[in-house]
């Protein structure tokens, strides 16, 4: 496990671009500064809602990355090399945005030895497009300019520094060097502010000491040029980790997450562009950046109800941590064979000695859920693709079309399966388009097999037309665990579960209830509408008709 923090960022940074373009995968995880509260009645729509909200207010701290190559020489094994990388958006110019924190997130994060001391003064910059075109903007008109804050801190030495330039200069020659000592002032920031305050010198910090600036006269073409250079540097280095996920979108690699919908709606946020204002088009935009999404619990769920009983991997549980003692052999039972061997990559160090203490360090669990999701893609190809009796060793591509089933669908905690719509690269407003007249949520969010549709819920109403306090009621559901109530009429409540087996224990329990009528609530999403049809037709017809007249023409 290689840890990624600014100090040797610039020098992994072409290792990991390198890896990321010969990967088979790559899987991910992320910590966050907030984790947000959702309702079990919340749509889809408005899930999305809170989730953009979150992801605008809060940050990820701490990113997880492994990068996943099939051996071409022994198929049956994989390389992966693994990075914890802590990030950090320092001020720069316009880059000073405030973010929430959450008590509850923060002692989370705690509880599992989070370094909160290097997440502040070593973690990695990064940008979003919107941010970088600002960022673009403010360096062409200003330069790189100290800030206020900057000043405030190190006016007193900055205006020391700057007088010892001033004298030097009045009495050299265009070439000549000068070296300062840069004393308390980090140099980097010294460079910066005689270049702003000099505009016949350039500034640079000295290889030869960290707190050193090397100080030269030069022509003011050649302080053009420098200055068009400075520029390009200072873009890169506030771009950071972002350069990462721009590698990850180019190369359109399978990518891999546990649960993974609040860590794609920030990651989108953070690292690539202001969100969607719509849950319809966010859908589009991620299925053309990432083609090829799969989220291990979901596989994981719809593998649990489709192994066959004398199958020798129990899966007992769908947390990451439940999944990984099942399949890598600390419990009992996992013996399919060929099963891929996972090894760690040498220059990126070994994998943590007690792994299960480790959970919840993003790196440690980005490397879970690839390790995971390889051995589930095996075990569906066991089931799906070949028998049991007849399984070899796999090429990439039979893992992949083990899983295909769950491609680009997404496990929600207490709601549905959220699916990606196919969208056509290129035409993205014509896919949004046709995507908002063809697509009822119903279509969208149609489950693969075996997955439920949303939270359970049941409809509770008083025998004898008395008003029914939905806070007072929930008291009589707390044994049946996470249950939330909303009222429907004075006399009726609807209550939402955590799954069916919650809500058929409770239409059991209250059957013979004195004062309470039960009954299962069958609302879902309405189907698509019956216009639906025809506008898609007229929407075809628009841009067929035209075609043909244009061929018809043309063939006279």
């Amino acid at each position: 496990m290689t840890e990624v923090v600014r100090e040797n960022f610039k020098e992994l940074l072409p290792v990991i671009l390198g890896q990321i373009s010969d990967a088979s995968f790559v899987s991910f995880d992320a910590e966050f500064t907030t984790l947000g509260e959702f309702s079990l009645f919340d749509s889809l729509e408005q899930r999305y809602v809170k989730l953009r909200g979150q992801a605008s207010s809060s940050v990820i701290n701490q990113f997880g990355l492994s990068i996943f190559t099939q051996d071409p020489a022994n198929p049956e094994c994989y390389q992966v090399s693994c990075y914890n990388i802590y990030l950090f958006q320092r001020s720069f110019g316009p880059l000073n945005k405030p973010f929430l924190c959450e008590p509850q997130s923060l002692e989370f994060l705690t509880t599992h030895k989070f370094d909160f001391n290097k997440f502040i003064y070593q973690g990695i910059g990064y940008t979003n497009r919107a941010q970088e075109s600002m960022l673009r903007s403010y360096l062409a008109k200003n330069g790189a300019r100290c800030g206020s804050f900057e000043r405030e801190i190190y006016g007193d030495e900055l205006k020391d520094v700057c007088s010892k330039v001033s004298q030097w200069i009045s009495a050299q020659e265009k070439g000549q060097e000068l070296d300062i000592q840069c004393g308390n002032i980090p140099a980097d920031l010294a460079a910066i502010y005689i270049c702003f305050q000099f505009p016949n010198v350039w500034a640079f910090k000295s290889d030869d000491h960290e707190a050193q600036v090397r100080v030269k006269i030069v022509s003011s073409d050649e302080r053009k040029e420098l200055d068009k250079k400075q520029m390009e540097t200072n873009l890169d280095e506030q771009r950071g980790f972002s350069q990462v996920i721009e590698a990850i979108i180019k190369a359109k690699k399978p990518i891999v997450g546990h649960n993974c919908l609040l860590d794609l709606v920030r990651i989108y946020q953070q690292f690539i562009d202001d969100l969607p204002s719509t849950l319809e088009r966010f859908r589009v935009k991620v299925r053309i950046l990432f083609p090829e999404i799969y989220d291990t619990k979901l596989v994981a769920l719809n593998i649990k109800k489709d192994q066959p009983n004398e199958f020798p991997v129990a899966l007992t549980g769908t947390r990451l941590d439940e999944l990984y003692l099942a399949l890598n052999g600390q419990k009992a039972g996992y013996q399919v064979p060929h099963s891929p061997n996972i090894v760690m990559d040498k220059e990126t160090g070994q994998i943590y000695g007690d792994g299960y203490k480790k959970f919840h360090d993003a790196g440690f669990d980005a490397y879970v859920t690839g390790y995971v999701w390889l051995k589930l893609a095996h075990i569906a190809s066991t089931i799906h693709y070949l028998s049991r009796d007849t399984i070899r060793t796999l090429k990439f591509k039979e893992h992949q079309a083990g899983v295909a089933p769950y491609k680009n669908h997404i496990k929600i905690n207490h709601s549905s399966i959220f699916r990606l719509v196919n969208a056509v690269i290129g035409l993205e407003f014509l896919t949004t388009f046709l995507y908002t007249f063809i697509y009822s949520n119903q279509d969208l969010d149609k489950p693969v097999k075996g997955a439920t549709t949303g939270p359970a819920k049941v409809t509770i109403s008083s025998k004898f037309g008395l008003a029914i306090n939905p806070d007072q009621f929930i008291n009589k559901l707390t044994s049946y665990g996470l249950v939330e109530v909303q009222p429907l009429t004075r006399t009726q409540v609807i209550v939402a579960t955590m799954g069916q087996r919650t809500c058929n224990a409770i239409i059991q329990d209250f059957a013979n209830s004195e004062e309470y009528n039960v009954a299962p609530n069958n609302l879902r999403p309405e189907k698509m509408n019956k216009v639906t049809p025809i506008l898609f037709g007229f929407v075809i017809g628009m841009i067929l008709v035209p075609l043909c007249v244009v061929s018809r023409v043309m063939w006279r």
